[in-house]
């Protein structure tokens, strides 16, 4: 019985065309990150190819740090394209830094990768990255 109300429950969800959003998709590609309990929000997920796509990456510090940039790469075919969006924003221990890039999701059929690097100001020292893959 209780199968049953599953299948109906799922087979209603998808009927109504609700998108059901993750929490938090990707992982670390960090060895040793300075920002905790990061999670990465992409909406619309899955991903529309060719419409507005956000990326929402949030974490706590955890130390004192001024974050000068966040490099964004995006993979396909084996060839990387980085953009590099200028932070520069001190960062008290304990605080949530929220990043937000928006940008049309690609059009061409395929495997994609997303790597999110965030730099330290002054050495530019990666203090996190996160990554995703998806298709289109």
């Amino acid at each position: 019985m209780k199968s049953l109300l599953l299948i109906f429950s799922i087979h209603a969800i998808l009927a109504s065309g609700l998108k059901v959003v993750p929490l938090a998709i990707g992982s670390s590609c960090s060895l040793f990150a300075d920002i905790s309990n990061v999670q990465l929000q992409v909406t619309p997920w899955p991903m529309v190819p060719g419409s507005p796509t956000t990326c929402t990456l949030t974490g706590s510090l955890s130390k004192n740090e001024t974050i000068g940039s966040v490099q964004i790469g995006q993979e396909y075919k084996s060839t990387w394209v980085n953009n590099l969006v200028t932070i520069n924003t001190f960062y008290a221990k304990g605080q949530t830094f929220t990043f937000i890039y928006s940008f049309n999701s690609p059009t061409q059929s395929g495997s994609y990768n997303e790597k999110f690097t965030v730099l330290q100001n002054s050495t530019n020292n990666n203090i996190l990255c996160w990554q995703f893959s998806f298709s289109i």
